[in-house]
């Protein structure tokens, strides 16, 4: 590979369980083994939080939304990485991280030079039942894939409200494609759980 070439990127978005091992250990090897630079951003150990499962508001959403994009607002400036290529995928909270950060009101207040990202995977993401009065004047900045887990399963989520918000904003012209595992649980892909899914395929489906 030329050493000067540049690479596409990944930053990813935890949970609420924080950091853990499906991160490393499945996202970030599967992805650099398929030629992404990867991000892995931190919300809660520099605040002193080591989860948000037991209580949400130790680290505000927005805060984790901010720190997404500003890992964003750094990667455009790194001379190996290919700003045009800069994708978010996100896990639970992070899911909806994941899909917020292609809206105008969530991505705007952080000045990345007019760079967005260049496509939105969001597994799992909670948020499905809060609406936004943005909603019926803004469009997605880029391509959203939304993973669901099966709607008997989900433990942390109404798959069907899930769906019936993503068929409004599709209907209102945003490029947002979702599909719903069956037989998976909430948090499929971690490494103590039966269900997994291919982090190739879903890269190859943007």
């Amino acid at each position: 590979m030329n050493k000067d070439a540049k690479v596409p990127a990944v930053v990813l978005s935890h949970g609420s369980g924080g950091v853990d091992s499906n991160l490393y250990d499945v996202w970030a090897k599967e992805l650099n083994a398929t030629g992404y630079a990867v991000l892995i951003t931190d919300s809660y150990k520099p605040r002193g939080v080591v989860e948000t499962n037991s209580n949400q508001e130790l680290v505000p959403y927005p805060a984790h939304v901010a720190d997404t994009m500003n890992a964003l607002r750094m990667l455009v400036t790194h001379p190996q990485i290919d700003a045009a290529r800069i994708f978010n995928i996100g896990f639970s909270r992070g899911g909806s991280v994941a899909f917020d950060t292609a809206w105008p009101t969530w991505s705007d207040p952080v000045n990345t030079s007019t760079v967005k990202f260049a496509g939105h995977v969001a597994f799992y993401p909670g948020n499905c039942n809060i609406r936004y009065r943005s909603d019926d004047r803004e469009k997605a900045t880029a391509p959203i894939l939304l993973v669901l887990a099966d709607r008997e399963l989900e433990e942390a989520q109404n798959v069907a409200v899930c769906s019936r918000w993503h068929d409004e904003l599709i209907a209102k012209g945003n490029n947002i494609r979702y599909t719903e595992f069956k037989d998976a649980r909430h948090a499929f892909d971690t490494l103590n759980f039966t269900y997994r899914v291919n982090p190739r395929t879903t890269c190859q489906e943007l």
